[in-house]
């Protein structure tokens, strides 16, 4: 895997280019991936790292690419003319794509990636094939869908005085009326040209296929392959969650090849599933740190890349440059101006969404940061994004004994490349490793955790369900849906059980505190400690996350303590434990910057 930015200049691309297996021999195939939008892309990225593995592994060179403005790539939702910008992303990675070898190029979009991927196929007339995965065929019924979507989380209107934007918002993501307006207008059911000679659409098994869009395409005299599979909601689900649709990533490995070869296999009817190639069955098998590996040790590579070598890109008045820190996939942000910042912030995992953040909010931070001055590092930890998980480990271990040493990894690379005063941050699980960083020693000047998450799930859990239970009780909805049965009763058994647990585990370690002994796990006593100790800390919170009424419980007595310190406490009045509206994110932006001015 080599990480890049493509681009002229104005605009910094960034992309992954999976070298294939024994080299990119000229003549060869290209699969160039487009992510989904939003949300759906959070979710879907460690299925399409995969997909675009195992076509390395079977010889094909894959390219992925960050839309203009989406991921790791230079500008934002906001920025105008979105989906001219979305389709020259795509378009350069084509080019880099023919530029490191490639003769011939499918591109494999999915959802409103599949859409712009078949728009600049279409206008560019030389793709040799298109793979459509649950392809978003009208712009107009997409945005009636993310809005219903949007409507459901029935989240808090914005406050007054917050900011706001001419459009909708989607699922943490925004959408301008420009951008709308644009999408509205495409049907590519009215395309006038064929975008590929050879078109594969992989519709969802559980609801109806294009119909419309297939018949077009038959009509417009491209030949077209039909498949109805499985496995895209799991795809697409919160990113501790996805899984990857082996079926789905079989059949477009097989299509790929096949037009490789030259050959064709045929119209499947609607509901028919294409079968996996043996060979292809056998590769997702691989484990991934293997077939990273093989990628790695390929000597041909630098023979035949044409590509510019671009260790870095100006995203304003930033540098970002993508880097492989302790074998963590990471990009470094920092001011134009000051290549060896005195201050550097670590951007911690949340969860195991990868490096940008919850709805791209730590490309958001990174960058006003490390414009405001400072060096900002976000990584992904090991079987997270984009890092291969440790020998003998999983994906995906969002709280394990592999993260703390990521930690020291970063925080060691910080002051090698000359920061002085070192702030480690992080959303959920970021936060917790944040401050168990702190509790375990490492040499770092302040903290700043965000709805904290905790190793002991249960115990959370159970905070908050008590915190829902709590406002439940009043409320005679609740009590007529438990009296009806339509309560889920084993996990409020649970959460009581959970509940009762940690309660007596607090009592002891309050009680060994009073007498001048405190337990070696009283890590809440630990982490007082650290803050008396000089590590100045900003909790951020949200008014109605679990964390805050969990670290109070559990801190106990010692809360003055902590106060006395200098220990900062941000309430964020709305929003949710992801700071899923648009407004909220920008406050929380103002709150880490505010922060890491604060240290000194």
């Amino acid at each position: 895997m080599e990480a890049l930015y493509l681009g002229d200049g104005a605009r910094a691309w960034f992309a992954w280019h999976h070298v294939a297996s024994g080299g990119a021999a000229a003549g060869g195939m290209a699969l160039v991936i487009v992510p989904p939008f939003g949300h759906e892309a959070l979710g879907a990225h460690r299925s399409l790292r995969h997909l675009a593995l195992r076509a390395a592994a079977a010889g094909i060179a894959a390219w992925r690419i960050d839309l203009d403005g989406t991921g790791d790539s230079s500008g934002d939702d906001l920025d105008p003319q979105r989906v001219a910008a979305w389709c020259a992303s795509i378009s350069a990675a084509v080019d880099a794509a023919r530029a490191a070898g490639a003769s011939r190029v499918v591109l494999a979009g999915v959802r409103l990636g599949a859409l712009l991927a078949t728009l600049v196929a279409t206008e560019r007339g030389d793709l040799d094939g298109l793979i459509a995965i649950v392809p978003v065929v009208s712009g107009r019924k997409w945005l009636r869908e993310m809005r219903a979507l949007q409507a459901a989380l029935g989240l808090p209107a914005a406050p007054a005085g917050a900011r706001t934007f001419d459009g909708d918002e989607i699922l943490g993501f925004a959408m301008t009326a420009a951008t709308r307006d644009e999408l509205t207008a495409i049907e590519l059911h009215k395309l006038e040209r064929p975008p590929a000679p050879r078109v594969c659409v992989i519709d969802r098994s559980d609801m109806a296929a294009s119909q419309a869009w297939l018949a077009h395409l038959r009509a417009l005299g491209s030949e077209v392959v039909h498949a109805s599979l499985p496995g895209y909601v799991d795809m697409i689900a919160d990113a501790h969650k996805a899984e990857i649709p082996e079926q789905i990533v079989a059949t477009v490995l097989a299509q790929t090849t096949a037009w490789s070869e030259g050959t064709t296999r045929g119209s499947a009817g609607p509901g028919t599933e294409v079968p996996e190639l043996p060979e292809l069955r056998e590769m997702s098998e691989l484990r991934e740190v293997r077939e990273v590996r093989e990628v790695r040790e390929v000597p041909e590579v630098r023979e035949v890349r044409e590509v510019p070598e671009v260790h870095e890109a100006r995203i304003g008045p930033i540098l970002e440059q993508p880097l492989a820190i302790g074998g963590l996939a990471a990009i470094v942000s920092r001011p134009a101006a000051e290549p060896r910042p005195r201050r550097a912030l670590i951007l911690l995992n949340a969860g195991a969404v990868r490096r940008v953040g919850p709805n791209r909010m730590y490309v958001t931070i990174a960058r006003r940061c490390a414009a405001e001055g400072a060096l900002v590092v976000r990584a992904d930890a090991s079987g997270l994004g984009d890092s291969p998980a440790q020998p003998g480990h999983d994906e995906r271990i969002v709280y394990g004994d592999t993260l703390a040493p990521d930690v020291r990894s970063l925080v060691a690379w910080c002051r090698e490349a000359g920061a002085r005063v070192i702030v480690l941050a992080g959303l959920c699980s970021g936060g917790f490793y944040a401050m168990e960083a702190a509790i375990e020693g490492e040499s770092i000047a302040a903290m700043i955790p965000i709805n904290p998450g905790a190793a002991d799930l249960f115990a959370y859990q159970a905070a908050e369900d008590t915190e829902r239970y709590r406002s439940s009780v009043r409320d005679a909805g609740k009590w007529k849906k438990l009296l009806t049965g339509q309560v889920d009763l084993r996990r409020l058994a649970r959460s009581l059980w959970s509940r009762t647990r940690g309660q007596a585990r607090v009592a002891a370690e309050h009680a060994a505190r009073r007498l001048g002994r405190p337990l070696h796990s009283d890590r809440a006593a630990r982490f007082v400690a650290a803050v008396a100790g000089g590590i100045q800390t900003t909790l951020v919170v949200c008014s109605t996350d679990p964390a805050l009424p969990y670290l109070q419980k559990t801190i106990g007595e010692l809360w003055p303590r902590l106060e006395r310190a200098g220990f900062v406490l941000r309430v964020i009045e709305g929003p949710d434990h992801t700071f899923t509206p648009r407004w909220s994110q920008d406050v929380l932006a103002d709150e880490v910057a505010a922060a890491l001015h604060r240290v000194r």
